[in-house]
């Protein structure tokens, strides 16, 4: 569970919804996790929240030290200081949205005045709806266009992508789990991740297929591994 810091320029609402129900809290900010490390760190495998406190995943900051963790307690923080009453969407649209918008905040300092150097953060410019310090997040949502679905459908995908993450872990050796990660997550071309590995480009498309198909056919036995048609929140906010 993310600990926040106490900010008296932003307090979260203490009859917060979202505080009388920890289990979706906890799934909210599994998700805005791997949200925010899809922008801050696109080349790298990302780790899901669980992993990352069992020191599974390696924490990269950006210049000037913050890190995904940094991101997502501002994340949080946003999102519990959000009122409800003004709510025109479900909280896990909201929350993939916020998260998104901490996320490329972060980048744009890290990255000011820097011109690209084809490292993991390079300085780019970004269409999204304005987020600075100043802003107010409790106006977020009157500012995007209508659409919830997309973000439902984000919050369900990166879902799943979670439970693939943990899938891997248990059910995959370290070879198959690498090439796995590097095909799915990290579009590595399979004759490059073949150089690497010692093996054909045709033999890694092989391994990947069958990884697939074993992690899929886990997943899809796992309760919590839903379509989108099957979003509990959409009629009841």
């Amino acid at each position: 569970m993310v600990t926040m810091a106490a900010d008296p320029s932003r307090r979260s609402f203490p009859n917060h919804p979202l505080l009388q129900e920890r289990a979706r809290l906890d799934a909210i900010l599994d998700v805005m996790y791997l949200e925010i490390q899809k922008i801050l760190n696109p080349r790298r495998r990302p780790s899901s929240r669980s992993g990352a406190e069992d020191g599974r995943g390696t924490e990269q900051a950006l210049v000037g030290g913050e890190s995904a963790d940094d991101v997502l307690q501002a994340a949080a923080m946003a999102l519990l200081s959000y009122p409800p009453a003004r709510l025109k969407t479900t909280w896990e649209a909201l929350s993939v949205r916020i998260a998104q918008n901490k996320a490329i905040q972060a980048l744009r300092t890290a990255t000011k005045g820097r011109r690209s150097s084809g490292g993991d953060a390079p300085d780019r410019e970004i269409n999204v709806v304005p987020l600075s310090s100043g802003d107010n997040d409790q106006d977020l949502i009157d500012t995007l266009p209508d659409a919830d679905e997309d973000l439902e459908a984000i919050f369900i995908e990166t879902q799943q992508q979670q439970i693939l993450l943990r899938l891997a872990r248990e059910l995959l050796n370290d070879r198959d789990r690498q090439i796995f990660y590097a095909i799915h997550y990290l579009d590595t071309p399979r004759a490059e991740l073949g150089r690497t590995l010692g093996l054909t480009g045709q033999r890694v498309g092989q391994i990947y297929r069958a990884a697939a198909e074993r992690l899929l056919n886990a997943a899809h036995n796992d309760p919590t591994f839903r379509n989108f048609s099957d979003f509990p929140e959409r009629r009841t906010r």
